[in-house]
Formats: structure tokens, C-alpha cells, sequence
């Protein structure tokens, strides 16, 4: 039996999907489903499903966040070599390069933990 909020969650999946075909779905798996070294499948849910644009660094991906001043910081950082960054005197020469980033627009499908009543159901 799949949970209601499990239930909600690709609803909303698979409205975004219909009403924005020209989006990637991209899955954001928690780190909590493959906490493992060995080599195999992991059980997942459908979480939280949204329209958001993310770039891809050296470290991490990074979700478009201007209002955050330390993330613009430490995605120009992460995605832009140091020889980019040169020019870079001010924070608004730095929102500038934020904004020239390669983001990607996507629908985000969180996969998460499977809650214990639903393990038996994944």
C-alpha cells in the first residue's frame, strides 16, 4: 500500500511532468538510501517534487538560491575555475557570474528514506 503523502508526491510528479514536457526530471536521492559501499539496489519513496534550476559544481549540485549570499558565493566558487573568478572584485560582479551560470532547469524528485510501515511496500 503506498502512504498518502507517497500518493500526493507523484500526483504532483506527474502533473509537472505534463504541463512542462520539455523539463528533465532529475532524481535527488537522499544520502540516508545508499548509505552502503557494496554494490546493489537501495529502496527509495517519492518526496518532495518541485520545478527548480541547478548547476553542477566541482563539490556538489547547486540550487539557484540569489537571495543567499553565501550560497552565490560557494556556487561561483564551486563551478567557476580560479582563473574566472579574477574579475570578481564585488558582490555584485559575483550575483553577475551567479546569474551566467549553466543552470539547468529540471522538475526535482526527492527520493527519500521509505518511512518503517511503508518499507514492506517499496
Amino acid at each position: 500500500m503506498v502512504s498518502e503523502k507517497e500518493r500526493e508526491n507523484r500526483e504532483k510528479l506527474f502533473r509537472l511532468m505534463r504541463e512542462n514536457p520539455e523539463l528533465p526530471v532529475v532524481a535527488m536521492v537522499d544520502s540516508e538510501v545508499v548509505a552502503d559501499t557494496g554494490y546493489g539496489r537501495w529502496t527509495g519513496v517519492f518526496g518532495y517534487v518541485y520545478i527548480a534550476e541547478y548547476v553542477i559544481g566541482l563539490t556538489c549540485i547547486h540550487f539557484r538560491e540569489e537571495d543567499d549570499p553565501s550560497a552565490v558565493e560557494y556556487a561561483v566558487r564551486d563551478v567557476l575555475d580560479c582563473h574566472s573568478r579574477e574579475d570578481i572584485k564585488t558582490e555584485k560582479q559575483e550575483l553577475e557570474a551567479y546569474r551566467k551560470l549553466p543552470w539547468i532547469k529540471a522538475i526535482v524528485v526527492n527520493v527519500d528514506l521509505p518511512c518503517e510501515e511503508d518499507e514492506g511496500n517499496a
